[in-house]
């Protein structure tokens, strides 16, 4: 006669994956610490995260504006991670979940004036910096060919 679980919980402990959903208990909890450690603007946007075993945390985010402002903290957040002693990490990545292009205008770029285009090169002769008035020169360049190409 096959016994009757009783609940969800009793056949997840009994079909070998209670070890995996505990791992996911883990990182619920480590998240959670996550999101402790960070400005409460910023955690918000940490929308899960991975330990691994070779000593690497990683966490998810919805931007990629926020993902540069995780990397900021991941000195503060690996620290205050290992001083709780739970789990040691050396090295904390960050991902993103978005990964949708910006939407297309398909509006072409509005024509440059030549005024516009004189002033950005008369700008790179002025430089102090030989980089910058190389850029800019570039830059003027550039913004010719395009003058030129979508006259109308």
């Amino acid at each position: 006669m096959v016994s009757r679980l009783e609940s969800p919980r009793q056949f997840l402990d009994h079909s070998g994956l209670g070890p995996l959903l505990k791992r996911i208990e883990k990182h619920g909890q480590l998240l959670q610490w996550v999101r402790e450690i960070l400005p409460a603007a910023l955690a918000e946007h940490c929308r899960d995260c991975l330990a691994r075993d070779d000593g690497r945390l990683i966490l998810f985010t919805d931007s990629p504006a926020f993902g540069s402002q995780l990397r900021f903290h991941a000195p503060s957040i690996l620290d205050k991670l290992n001083a709780q002693g739970d789990m040691t990490f050396c090295n904390l990545q960050v991902r993103n979940l978005c990964h949708e292009a910006p939407p297309k205008s398909g509006k072409p770029m509005p024509p440059i004036s030549p005024a516009i285009i004189a002033i950005v090169k008369s700008s790179a002769a002025v430089m102090p910096s030989d980089e910058l008035s190389a850029a800019l020169a570039r830059l003027g360049t550039t913004l010719e060919d395009y003058a030129q190409r979508h006259r109308t």
